[in-house]
């Protein structure tokens, strides 16, 4: 062996060794590093490859074999408008229709069903879906006052569907609730439909499409009323979470209208409102839906984010179907949106634990004098829950992206691995505010008293500005301009 081949492995070794110990002095801050690590490495390898990338769409068909087939033709209707439900059966239907409110529901009418066409198979394609001639038809009319969610309890013997569908409210507030359409449409199938058109694991970076008449399996529930909740119930992130939240916001006197995402697309549409609420999982984001919040913040508007993984990835209707795209928004050319309108995003730190929040600011007026380190959002509301939920920053969790927002972390879920939610505060140039809580989980904590007075406090803010003077004062003492 040469020197020159001692000394490189002499190097070698040293390298190593020092390697070794770091490794044992990082102690419990490994996961941590590693974690950080691998999440630089994947911005680094993602972002050239999805900076003006948009997904090429392909028409796949496949054979459904299947006795019992029930959707709607959309998921979004207007007051006043016609709902048509496809159903293709073996044997009679029976149809049930229930209107859902935030704590309870009840029944609209009940009606049996003969099929008359049943086809063996039918064919589904991933642009059209089915072609509605090979499936009955029954035809209902809304009323003019009808709003919210509705459900279809489509059931063939044992054999039950469960088909939601949403109608547009009045819109008479100064508040907007938005209701994650996009995300319920993204996330639900039904039939063993795939919600990704390709074999195998599903990956993140993914894309795919969805017809508007589509298969859809989600039972509607007011979980404060439930006898029964499983595991699932307790890590929903859809429809039912964002019902238990209203229940919340109605418990503190707030009057509110609520939309679909599509209302969200033209800001014509919400540049009357003073505050628009996002509920637990508003995923998907069309860039028009992008563009129009940008506008009404920066047109003095206020916005309250009371969930996580907001705005993650991409959905643009085309026709009529929606395609579904992209790894994160941060690495795009709307990523001015995530840092300066949201100051956080989620990435998979935490994934799918649960723990309370700490008050990091104490000095924050929403939090009403009580000391920083204090935590909150422990438990869950719900006590069936309890088994599973362990607090209110959880499921899928947001971080802070660093001053450069202009936002400043008021509390941080203790979430191991540093996998907590950053609850994030900042006041607009145009004079509106946002106040983000970072976490798909938080509605389990949406009757805790911390929760409570931070939300109750946001909103007294928003309608009476002149409160600011404590909050404007904390904002730029603690970031930078």
């Amino acid at each position: 062996m040469t020197f020159i081949e001692k000394f490189l492995l002499v190097i070698f070794a040293l390298l190593i060794l020092v390697g070794s110990l770091l490794w044992v002095l990082l102690g419990h801050y490994k996961e941590e590093v590693l974690l950080n690590l691998q999440n630089r490495i994947r911005n680094i390898l993602v972002y050239k490859e999805y900076r003006e990338v948009v997904p090429v769409m392909v028409n796949q068909a496949f054979i459904v074999d299947e006795d019992f087939i029930a959707f709607t033709d959309k998921l979004i209707y207007d007051r006043g408008t016609s709902v048509s439900l496809h159903f293709k059966s073996d044997s009679p239907v029976e149809v049930e229709l229930e209107k859902f409110s935030n704590d309870d529901h009840e029944m609209v009418w009940f009606q049996k069903i003969n099929p008359k066409n049943n086809a063996m198979e039918v064919v589904a394609t991933t642009f059209d879906g089915f072609d509605h001639r090979d499936f009955d038809a029954y035809r209902f009319q809304l009323k003019n006052s009808d709003s919210g969610w509705f459900q279809l309890k489509v059931k063939n013997g044992r054999d039950i569907r469960y088909i939601p569908f949403f109608v547009e409210g009045d819109k008479s507030s100064s508040i907007l609730f938005v209701e994650s359409t996009d995300t319920m449409h993204a996330y639900l199938s039904a039939n063993g439909l795939r919600n990704y058109y390709q074999q195998g694991r599903r990956y993140l970076e993914r894309n795919f499409t969805r017809p508007e008449a589509y298969p859809m399996d989600y039972q509607l529930k007011n979980f404060k009323k439930s006898d029964r909740l499983t595991e699932v119930d307790c890590k929903d992130h859809l429809v039912n979470p964002d019902l238990l939240i209203k229940s919340g916001l109605d418990d503190l006197k707030m009057v509110y209208d609520i939309s679909s995402d599509d209302f969200l697309e033209k800001y014509e549409n919400i540049s009357r409102y003073k505050l628009i609420i996002f509920g637990a999982h508003n995923e998907y984001w069309s860039p028009a839906k992008i563009r129009s919040i940008e506008k009404f913040l920066d047109s003095g508007g206020s916005m309250l984010v009371l969930g996580g993984n907001t705005a993650y990835r991409f959905v643009r209707k085309v026709h009529a179907m929606k395609v579904y795209w992209g790894k994160s928004i941060l690495n795009t050319k709307y990523e001015n949106f995530i840092y300066n309108y949201l100051g956080s995003h989620y990435d998979p730190r935490g994934y799918d634990t649960y723990s309370s929040f700490k008050i990091v600011d104490e000095s924050f007026p929403f939090f009403k004098g009580r000391k920083g380190g204090m935590e909150f959002g422990k438990k869950t509301a719900l006590a069936q829950c309890g088994e599973f939920m362990h607090g209110a920053s959880g499921q899928e969790t947001d971080k802070f992206l660093g001053p450069r927002t202009g936002f400043s972390v008021i509390a941080s879920g203790n979430n191991p691995g540093s996998g907590g939610a950053d609850v994030v505060f900042k006041k607009m140039d145009a004079g509106g505010y946002v106040l983000n809580f970072g976490s798909i989980s938080l509605w389990h904590g949406i009757g805790d008293p911390v929760i409570k007075d931070m939300i109750r406090g946001f909103v007294d803010l928003v309608r009476e500005p002149q409160q600011d003077n404590a909050v404007q004062h904390r904002v730029h003492d603690k970031v930078p301009a």
